[in-house]
């Protein structure tokens, strides 16, 4: 039997339903990270709090992308589960642990992080030139585009190995339903 991770009663062992989960989530940072660079008129009519609302309920939404996407990606191993004979794949040789991720979990976890170096360094290569174009703006106005650009880079960062993995993996077995 299976331990399938559910978010919200949804099950996470189909690749489609992880991919819509990535998509949704993201979605909906970047649209908190626009409205806090754009900064609407309707946010000032929400009142003296309209800010920050939103700068709360962005952070709350990225606090649960980086518990949602870590748990997702710890699906149950393909095949059957190794024995405690075999040695880490550490550089001091010990015991293995049932859990610890095998020779395919870390090659899929290196080349995420790969691609996300590489996403990194091409973003923050655009992000230095969009600093030297905001000359042309006033103060404030660069101001919160900088800074909503570093957030999305934070955010791109700290959670995109684990949205890549949840993208690319095949589905997961079912769950056995008695």
């Amino acid at each position: 039997m299976f331990d399938t991770p559910k978010i919200l009663g949804i099950s996470m062992a189909s690749q489609k339903n992880r991919r819509l989960l990535v998509t949704v989530t993201y979605t909906i940072l970047v649209a908190f990270i626009a409205v806090f660079a754009v900064q609407p008129s309707w946010v000032d009519e929400l009142g003296p709090l309209g800010n920050e609302f939103f700068t709360l309920a962005g952070t709350l939404l990225l606090l649960l992308t980086w518990f949602w996407f870590p748990k997702l990606t710890k699906l149950t191993p393909f095949g059957q589960q190794h024995s405690v004979e075999m040695t880490r794949l550490g550089l001091t040789p010990g015991w293995r642990v049932p859990y610890d991720p095998d020779e395919r979990q870390v090659a899929i976890r290196n080349a995420a992080y790969y691609q996300t170096s590489r996403f990194v360094t091409y973003y923050s290569i655009g992000l230095f030139f969009a600093f030297l174009s905001l000359d042309s703006l006033n103060r404030a106005t660069a101001g919160r585009v900088m800074m909503a650009l570093l957030f999305l880079l934070i955010l791109v960062a700290s959670s995109l190995p684990q949205a890549i993995i949840l993208w690319t993996e095949p589905d997961a077995p079912e769950e056995d339903q008695p």
